[in-house]
């Protein structure tokens, strides 16, 4: 991708809308920053399907589920 970070300009519109959904799921604890860069180059290129959603889920539940037993 060309510089998610960077300036929103040098970004496509695909790669500006997969980097806002990212930057959301992020702050509110739906995904791991570890996925981040991942899910939104293939956002971007809409390569996700339901499988794929579905395990951004299952991962997101497992480490929400993590954290309240470490507490």
């Amino acid at each position: 991708m060309n510089g998610h970070t960077g300036d929103s300009q040098t970004l496509s519109p695909d790669e500006q809308v997969a980097q806002r959904i990212v930057a959301q799921l992020l702050a509110h604890g739906l995904i791991a920053s570890w996925q981040a860069d991942t899910l939104r180059r293939d956002l971007a290129a809409g390569l996700l399907k339901a499988a794929d959603w579905r395990q951004i889920a299952k991962e997101a539940l497992n480490t929400e589920e993590r954290d309240a037993q470490a507490y």
